[in-house]
């Protein structure tokens, strides 16, 4: 896997030692990003080019957040959002909704909230 870092200095690619397959979803948080490969979660450390953890979703991770030590995923296996703890990818908590392919797109997070957009199926 490759991920590509733009800031003042330009475009920097980092290959990621121990990540095979194509990088879908990355959020950074300072030296640590977490990046999605099919259904796997990976906590990789930039600045030592380590893998920190790996960890299997339910499913091709569609949506990946952070926020306050809290990761955030959805994934097509599961009907709903499913709550990570940033440091040792331990489940925190899933949540169920009623419309998928309208969540993969909506999820956001502001402040400790997690927002998203649900709407019934047809005919309900």
């Amino acid at each position: 896997g490759k991920l590509c870092v733009l800031s003042g200095k330009g475009v920097t690619t980092v290959h990621l030692r121990g990540v095979t397959g194509l990088v879908e979803n990355v959020v950074a948080n300072g030296r640590v990003v977490f990046l999605s490969v099919d259904s796997t979660i990976v906590k990789y450390n930039l600045l030592s080019r380590q893998v920190l953890f790996r960890w299997g979703a339910e499913g091709r991770v569609k949506r990946l957040l952070y926020e306050s030590g809290v990761l955030i995923s959805t994934s097509e296996g599961l009907r709903g959002i499913e709550l990570w703890d940033g440091k040792c990818g331990r489940t925190i908590g899933r949540f169920a909704t009623t419309s998928v392919p309208l969540l993969h797109s909506t999820v956001n997070v502001d402040r400790g909230r997690v927002l998203f957009a649900d709407s019934p199926p047809h005919g309900q």
